[in-house]
Protein backbone atom coordinates (compact mmCIF):
# COMPACT_ATOMS: atom_id res chain seq x y z
CA UNK A 1 0.00 0.00 0.00
CA UNK A 2 3.11 2.62 0.70
CA UNK A 3 5.25 1.45 -2.11
CA UNK A 4 8.32 3.53 -0.74
CA UNK A 5 6.43 6.92 -0.85
CA UNK A 6 4.69 5.96 -3.97
CA UNK A 7 1.44 5.20 -2.68
CA UNK A 8 -0.94 5.55 -0.23
CA UNK A 9 0.12 8.10 2.73
CA UNK A 10 0.54 6.83 6.30
CA UNK A 11 -2.58 8.52 7.16
CA UNK A 12 -4.35 6.94 4.39
CA UNK A 13 -3.29 3.60 5.34
CA UNK A 14 -4.28 4.17 8.82
CA UNK A 15 -8.23 5.03 7.39
CA UNK A 16 -7.63 1.67 5.31
CA UNK A 17 -6.73 -0.37 7.96
CA UNK A 18 -8.54 1.36 10.77
CA UNK A 19 -5.44 1.17 13.11
CA UNK A 20 -3.43 4.30 14.20
CA UNK A 21 -1.37 5.93 12.24
CA UNK A 22 1.77 5.01 14.65
CA UNK A 23 1.42 1.23 14.01
CA UNK A 24 1.71 1.92 10.15
CA UNK A 25 4.95 3.87 10.83
CA UNK A 26 5.95 0.86 13.16
CA UNK A 27 5.30 -1.33 10.67
CA UNK A 28 6.80 0.32 7.82
CA UNK A 29 9.96 0.71 9.53
CA UNK A 30 10.28 -3.32 10.29
CA UNK A 31 11.42 -5.89 7.43
CA UNK A 32 9.20 -8.49 6.25
CA UNK A 33 11.24 -10.96 8.12
CA UNK A 34 10.65 -8.79 11.79
CA UNK A 35 6.72 -8.97 10.33
CA UNK A 36 6.50 -12.66 10.08
CA UNK A 37 8.29 -12.77 13.46
CA UNK A 38 5.93 -10.43 14.81
CA UNK A 39 3.08 -12.13 13.91
CA UNK A 40 4.05 -16.03 14.46
CA UNK A 41 4.13 -14.87 18.78
CA UNK A 42 1.03 -16.33 20.05
CA UNK A 43 2.95 -15.92 23.31
CA UNK A 44 1.29 -13.09 24.23
CA UNK A 45 -1.57 -13.50 27.44
CA UNK A 46 -4.48 -11.51 28.84
CA UNK A 47 -3.96 -11.66 32.49
CA UNK A 48 -7.86 -12.70 33.16
CA UNK A 49 -7.12 -16.28 30.37
CA UNK A 50 -5.78 -17.71 33.83
CA UNK A 51 -9.92 -17.38 35.26
CA UNK A 52 -11.19 -17.71 31.79
CA UNK A 53 -12.91 -20.93 32.98
CA UNK A 54 -14.24 -19.15 36.08
CA UNK A 55 -15.48 -16.58 34.54
CA UNK A 56 -17.34 -18.71 31.71
CA UNK A 57 -18.62 -20.75 34.57
CA UNK A 58 -20.32 -17.89 36.35
CA UNK A 59 -21.49 -16.77 32.93
CA UNK A 60 -23.56 -19.70 32.32
CA UNK A 61 -24.86 -20.02 35.57
CA UNK A 62 -25.78 -16.07 35.54
CA UNK A 63 -26.06 -14.86 32.06
CA UNK A 64 -27.02 -11.20 33.21
CA UNK A 65 -24.19 -10.96 35.24
CA UNK A 66 -22.30 -7.78 35.29
CA UNK A 67 -18.95 -7.22 34.51
CA UNK A 68 -18.35 -5.30 37.79
CA UNK A 69 -20.21 -8.15 39.79
CA UNK A 70 -17.98 -10.25 38.18
CA UNK A 71 -14.84 -8.78 39.09
CA UNK A 72 -16.15 -8.50 43.13
CA UNK A 73 -16.47 -12.01 43.07
CA UNK A 74 -13.60 -13.17 41.28
CA UNK A 75 -11.72 -10.94 44.04
CA UNK A 76 -13.37 -12.37 46.56
CA UNK A 77 -11.84 -15.35 45.01
CA UNK A 78 -7.91 -14.32 44.69
CA UNK A 79 -7.67 -10.78 46.56
CA UNK A 80 -6.52 -8.18 44.22
CA UNK A 81 -6.30 -8.00 41.15
CA UNK A 82 -3.83 -6.04 38.87
CA UNK A 83 -5.82 -4.82 36.16
CA UNK A 84 -8.36 -1.47 35.72
CA UNK A 85 -12.64 -2.07 35.59
CA UNK A 86 -12.06 -1.11 32.28
CA UNK A 87 -10.44 -3.97 31.04
CA UNK A 88 -12.20 -6.43 32.89
CA UNK A 89 -15.23 -5.15 31.14
CA UNK A 90 -14.17 -5.65 27.90
CA UNK A 91 -12.71 -9.15 28.92
CA UNK A 92 -16.25 -9.63 30.17
CA UNK A 93 -17.77 -8.30 26.93
CA UNK A 94 -15.61 -10.39 24.61
CA UNK A 95 -16.48 -13.77 26.97
CA UNK A 96 -20.12 -12.89 26.96
CA UNK A 97 -20.04 -12.99 23.00
CA UNK A 98 -18.72 -16.27 22.76
CA UNK A 99 -20.89 -17.94 25.57
CA UNK A 100 -24.14 -16.50 23.92
CA UNK A 101 -22.75 -17.88 20.55
CA UNK A 102 -22.90 -21.29 22.30
CA UNK A 103 -26.41 -21.10 24.02
CA UNK A 104 -28.80 -22.88 21.95
CA UNK A 105 -31.98 -20.97 20.76
CA UNK A 106 -35.45 -22.44 20.28
CA UNK A 107 -37.37 -21.39 17.77
CA UNK A 108 -41.49 -22.22 17.11
CA UNK A 109 -43.06 -22.25 13.92
CA UNK A 110 -45.54 -19.78 13.61
CA UNK A 111 -49.01 -21.16 12.02
CA UNK A 112 -50.32 -19.30 9.20
CA UNK A 113 -53.62 -17.56 10.35
CA UNK A 114 -55.62 -14.26 9.06
CA UNK A 115 -54.31 -11.32 11.09
CA UNK A 116 -55.88 -10.62 14.10
CA UNK A 117 -57.48 -13.53 14.45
Amino acid sequence: MYDNGQGLSIRAISRELNISRNTVKKYLAMDAQGICVMMEDTSRQKWLDGYRDYLINQLKDYPKLSAVKLMRRLCRKVGKLPISERSMRRYVQNLKAEVAVGQYRYYEPIIETVPGV
